[in-house]
């Protein structure tokens, strides 16, 4: 859905993505789970906070299937 919105409402999104980040906590986490285009495919990606770690789940089309699961991944 990124790529529906203005430059300006991107950034703000991302900075409240942030700054909730930059709150979670281990009793209070807080993941963000993605479908977005990267080049010619879409990647979903699963971020997590507290520690910010970014992981790749699968590939997929632009609304989701068939999804390619990566290695290590049911």
């Amino acid at each position: 859905m990124l790529g529906y919105l203005a430059d300006a409402d991107r950034r703000a999104l991302g900075e409240v993505i942030a700054e909730a980040g930059r709150r979670a906590s281990t009793t209070a986490p807080l993941a963000v789970l993605s479908l977005e285009p990267v080049g010619d495919r879409f990647e979903v990606r699963l971020r997590g906070w507290p520690g910010g770690g970014d992981r790749l789940l699968a590939l997929a089309d632009g609304h989701g299937l068939p999804v390619r699961w990566v290695a290590g991944v049911p």
